[in-house]
């Protein structure tokens, strides 16, 4: 047993010429100095390096290990092995590698530490976003940066598990070559560390020219698609132009990667990458930190996709899928703290289902459910984009009208009141509104419940709009 330190492997595993060992040692293992056993375990770790022979001597015969390389040869005595492997492996490098060989190295060795110190930063960014579109968009940036794996372009395309296929999403990069010098320079001018270069994706999403190209692209299948998803890590393609029509589209470089995300429940998309505009080729070392990037991002999307879906159960009424009193109750102190920062108008609107005991009682409580989806269903049709709805228990409903004075509250709740008739619904509704009706907008919901129950006690089917007004259905 000898251990070989974890650098030395690495380092023979990027020998840029391959090298040859031969041995003569004592047949007795406990004759063999350590750094003799590590020296023949070495061809085992590293395939830049095999044993082309080993010959066991009888005791007293002198240890003796030549590597040779292309051209020259290291030979290594009993005396010089005694000072240690990491003392011989200098003493084999430096006699068998040349200046280009040894620059070969340090440029692999640079790019790794480079890369790990970017993975560091993008895996520091990535457990911190706030939402998954967020996370990605610090994955694409780390493929894209200078500083990480330097890629020209990067696209993601995500599986749609309705039409098939993988459509195009978000894209990092350039349009075109001029772009591309304009944008380098403008990072090297600039002096833009990764952390500037992340926190510009993370902040925003970038609705560049080839973004939008990428997004109006689907990925159907093809050999290319296929191979990718079946591959263990990124797949690096060489050839004239792609068989699938939609990469054809992106006009990749001769050499580009697609490399699957996959998450431990589900497949999530394809990442395709190339140096389109430098034209340099793509490196076994990108490929490897690719890898990296795409299984840290992957981690990162499968939390995230647990977190949202726990919130969602938590915020979410599961009868009708509105929001539940829980999630109302923020967002309607939301409403009110921004209404009072700008002076924005804002309402609130309660509404209950006219008889509802009535129809569970006679009907059952299947049918009163149904009912209670029709009227969510009328709420969701009749409300604008910006509008909140909510159930807050049986037959109750709240809405939230941001930005929204007594008139438009009034037309809001007119036409929630015909679409419920015109279904065979009788419904509720009391309004106010903020600051016509009420001084304080934390009284808005006890208001807005006082109007609601005038309104039934005026015969049902109607709304109270803030102090007078009364709407018919």
């Amino acid at each position: 047993m000898a251990s070989v330190p974890a650098y030395l492997r690495d380092v023979f595993a990027h020998l840029p010429v391959p090298l040859v060992m031969e041995a003569d040692v004592p047949e007795d293992p406990a004759a063999l100095p350590l750094a003799v056993r590590q020296l023949l375990k070495l061809p085992l770790l590293s395939p830049s390096l095999r044993l082309g022979r080993l010959t066991l001597q009888s005791s007293g015969q002198p240890t003796r290990i030549v590597i040779k390389g292309q051209q020259r040869q290291c030979e290594l005595s009993a005396e010089q092995l005694s000072h240690g492997l990491e003392d011989a492996a200098r003493r084999v490098l430096g006699e068998l590698l040349d200046k280009e060989h040894f620059a070969r190295v340090l440029e692999v060795f640079a790019f790794q530490s480079s890369n790990l110190e970017a993975l560091r930063t993008l895996t520091h960014y990535l457990l911190r976003a706030s939402d998954i579109d967020q996370a990605l968009y610090i994955m694409l940036s780390g493929i894209t940066s200078g500083e990480a794996l330097g890629f020209n372009r990067v696209a993601l395309f995500l599986q749609d598990p309705e039409q098939g296929g993988f459509m195009g999403s978000k894209a990092v990069g350039p349009a075109d070559a001029d772009e591309a010098h304009r944008i380098w320079e403008a990072i090297e001018y600039e002096s833009k560390t990764i952390e500037q270069q992340i926190e510009d994706c993370a902040s925003r999403s970038f609705d560049t020219p080839f973004q939008q190209h990428v997004r109006t692209l689907r990925l159907t299948d093809s050999a290319e698609v296929a191979q990718a998803l079946a591959a263990p890590g990124p797949v690096l393609f060489d050839q004239e132009r792609p068989v699938n029509e939609a990469l054809a589209q992106l006009k990749p470089a001769r050499q580009y990667t697609l490399a699957a995300i996959q998450t431990h429940d589900k497949r999530r998309g394809l990442i395709f990458a190339d140096n389109v505009y430098s034209g340099t080729p793509v490196s076994p070392e990108q490929l490897h930190f690719l890898s990296f990037y795409i299984d840290q991002t992957a981690l990162i999307w499968g939390n995230l996709s647990l977190m949202n879906r726990a919130q969602v159960m938590a915020d979410q009424d599961a009868l009708t899928g509105l929001l539940n009193r829980r999630a109302l109750d923020l967002r309607l102190e939301e409403m009110c703290r921004h209404s009072q920062a700008t002076n924005e108008p804002c309402a609130l609107m309660a509404l209950d289902v006219d008889l509802f005991k009535e129809i569970n009682d006679t009907r059952g409580h299947e049918a009163g459910d149904e009912v209670l989806k029709d009227v969510s269903k009328v709420l969701l049709d009749s409300l604008r984009p910006s509008d909140t709805v909510a159930r807050i228990g049986g037959d109750e409903f709240v809405v939230l009208l941001p930005g929204c004075q007594r008139g438009t509250a009034a037309a809001i709740a007119a036409r929630i009141g015909q679409r419920a008739r015109a279904r065979g619904l009788s419904v509720s509704l009391g309004t106010v509104s903020w600051p016509e009706d009420c001084q304080e907008s934390s009284a808005l919901m006890s208001m807005a419940d006082a109007n609601l129950y005038k309104a039934k006690r005026a015969g049902r089917g109607r709304a109270c709009v803030g102090v007078k007004q009364v709407i018919i259905f």
